[in-house]
């Protein structure tokens, strides 16, 4: 009994053994499957040196063209371009008469003559009492002449004149051409509505003939006020001459008989000077009137030629063969591409008509970029609603100014860049949005490498490489050329076929 309950309470020495030799197994396993496993310990497991690093990823050497752009944005639009603009219409505003000439003339001093009266020294003792007998002298034939007058004084008067106000130079659209049709040049591409302009072309050449007619009556009508004037010095004269003739008789005449004789023609010659000054005046008078009628058919004809302006502006043809581009313009509180109804204001831009032979990007590019931007640099245009398609181009301007950018600080600003597409498509239209990639420099049959394959110790330190060889990674200064966002080209150090580090290796064990 006493044996048997030791043996259970004592394990035997050779079980331990084999509970410290399953331990040391296991272990020794966990360490080779974590040596196994481990890239650090794995990456040179066939090398006799004792440098192991970690190099996650690599990429060989391979040659071929590589350029440096700077990628633009815009819209299309057209290098030769026609604006149309609403026409300004000319003419009088307000019903008001033209010219300064009334409608009637009555000279301030109408010339008069009436003789002497010689019937109180008639008598049958008066040898020349049938010079003054019961006849009377010819009264005086002058009546005022009529004036051609203003004809738009009548007219506006009585409201015949159209357009006698500015509501009658609105512009109406009546027509316009579709958006993107193309046109010759010469078609109607937009027509305004020209009634009252047309019934103005109307008014004022019957006004011009009605002037005309006036102005014929008013030289005849002067023709003949002059031969009244005449004939009103002629009796002056011939009063004059009779006087006279009567003072001859004083020898035969009381003394108070010559002294009227010589009052009538101390008379007779006042009035007979007073009638040639009126001459003068009166053909001066006559002059200004039909100089100032003159001037109202002038002026009739010059608001006949702005009418017939007006009416021939109202239709808007195509300067050039081209496509039409319809703006954008403030329509109701909105805005919106011009259309038929719209009213719009003179020199108001309301259409383009473009060539679509020459079609551009106008683009821009930052102040800081701008000064590696060169014109004929080449380029090549992609558009946004194609994206699959490229089209070659090159820089064809560049601004001086730069224009202030509400998107950036105010001491940033951007330099507007016009590229121009080297083909012709009929894709490319205005107004679509697109970018370039502006090639800044170009090299050929280069070495390239990833800009991850390049390091550099700090900023402004030497660029190296890690190259793979047989025995390890081996550091390389390099000499880097053009590059582009994701390569760069290696003009020493390496070569074609070399494989490089992705990542910068891990230290040395």
């Amino acid at each position: 009994m006493r044996s048997s309950s030791s043996e259970g309470r004592t394990p035997p020495s050779g079980g331990r053994k084999v509970i410290v030799v399953s331990l040391l197994i296991l272990l020794i396993g966990g360490l080779a499957l974590y040596f196994r496993f481990n890239s650090r310990f794995t990456a040179f497991a066939g090398s006799s040196t004792a440098a192991q690093v970690d190099v996650p990823r690599t990429q060989p050497l391979s040659t071929g063209s590589l350029s440096e752009t700077i990628r633009l944005t815009g819209s299309i639009g057209a290098e030769r371009f026609q604006m149309i603009t609403a026409p300004q219409l000319m003419g009088l505003r307000s019903a008001v008469a033209v010219g300064n000439v009334s409608t009637t003339t009555t000279p301030s001093s109408t010339p008069s003559f009436t003789p002497a009266n010689t019937s109180s020294f008639r008598g049958a003792e008066n040898r020349f009492g049938d010079r003054v007998g019961n006849k009377a002298p010819p009264s005086t034939p002058y009546s005022p002449p009529s004036t051609a007058g203003s004809v738009y004084y009548s007219l506006a008067s009585n409201q015949s004149l159209r357009g006698s106000g500015a509501s009658d130079f609105n512009l109406t659209l009546l027509k316009l051409a579709s958006p993107g049709s193309r046109v010759k040049k010469g078609e109607t591409i937009a027509e305004f509505d020209r009634q009252v302009q047309l019934l103005r072309l109307d008014d004022y050449k019957d006004s011009i003939s009605q002037l005309n007619d006036n102005i014929e009556r008013m030289r005849s009508d002067l023709q003949t006020s002059r031969k009244a004037h005449d004939h009103v010095i002629f009796a002056a004269k011939s009063a004059l001459d009779k006087a006279q003739l009567d003072v001859k008789t004083a020898p035969v005449r009381s003394a108070n008989e010559v002294e009227k004789l010589k009052l009538a023609v101390e008379e007779a010659k006042a009035r007979y000077d007073q009638v040639i000054k009126q001459a003068a005046l009166l053909e001066a008078s006559q002059r200004a009137q039909l100089q100032g009628a003159q001037i109202d058919r002038e002026q009739g004809r010059m608001e006949y030629d702005r009418a017939q302006r007006n009416v021939n502006l109202m239709i808007v043809r195509a300067p050039m063969d081209g496509i039409v581009v319809l703006q954008t313009i403030y329509r109701g509180g909105d805005m919106g591409p011009a259309q038929q109804g719209d009213q719009l204001y003179p020199g108001r831009v309301f259409m383009q008509v473009i060539d679509p032979r020459s079609m551009l990007l106008n683009a821009s590019v930052s102040q800081v970029d701008a000064q590696r931007v060169r014109i004929g640099m080449k380029a090549k245009v992609h558009l946004d609603a194609y994206p699959k398609a490229e089209f070659p181009a090159h820089v064809a301007g560049i601004n001086a100014l730069s224009k202030i950018s509400y998107r950036r600080p105010n001491f940033k600003g951007d330099i507007d860049v016009r590229i121009k597409l080297d083909a012709i498509d009929e894709n490319v239209i205005p107004d679509i949005s697109g970018s370039a990639d502006v090639v800044i420099e170009n090299e050929d049959a280069a070495v390239i490498a990833p800009r991850s394959a390049i390091f550099s110790a700090n900023a402004g330190g030497s660029p190296y490489v890690y190259v793979q060889t047989p025995t390890g990674w081996q550091k390389r200064e390099v000499k880097l050329g053009v590059a582009s966002n994701t390569q760069v080209a290696i003009k020493s150090g390496v070569s074609k076929g070399d494989v490089l580090a992705l990542a910068e290796p891990g230290p040395h064990r």
